[in-house]
C-alpha cells in the first residue's frame, strides 16, 4: 500500500524494495544465514549449500532474495538445526 502523501510504500510481509516488488528473506534468516539475491547466490560458492558458481542475469536476478543458511542450519528462514540420524545436532548454539 502506498502513502500518497509521503510517496513511500508499506510492503506486505515477504516483500521489500521501494515499490514492494522484491521478494525478501523470511524472518531475516533468523540470524543463522545470509539474505542474498539470486544473482549473488549463483555467483557464490561456500562448499555447503552453494556448491557451484554460475552467472545468473535473468530479469529476476535482483528481484528474488532468499536465505543462504550457515553450516548447521536449514529451512526457508534458516531456523531449523541440522541433526544427524541419532538426533544429535551438528551445530548447537547456546540460545
Amino acid at each position: 500500500m502506498c502513502d500518497v502523501h509521503s510517496g513511500t510504500c508499506v510492503c506486505q510481509p515477504g516483500f521489500g524494495g521501494p515499490a514492494c516488488n522484491r521478494m525478501d528473506c523470511p524472518n531475516n534468516c533468523t540470524g543463522h544465514g545470509l539474505c542474498t539475491s539470486m544473482r549473488d547466490a549463483a555467483e557464490d560458492f561456500n562448499g555447503f549449500s552453494l556448491n557451484r558458481s554460475v552467472v545468473y542475469n535473468n530479469w529476476d536476478a535482483d528481484q528474488i532474495y532468499g536465505c543462504v543458511c550457515d553450516v548447521g542450519f536449514q529451512g526457508g528462514d534458516c531456523s531449523q538445526k541440522i541433526c544427524d540420524v541419532g538426533g544429535r545436532c551438528t551445530h548447537a548454539l547456546d540460545e
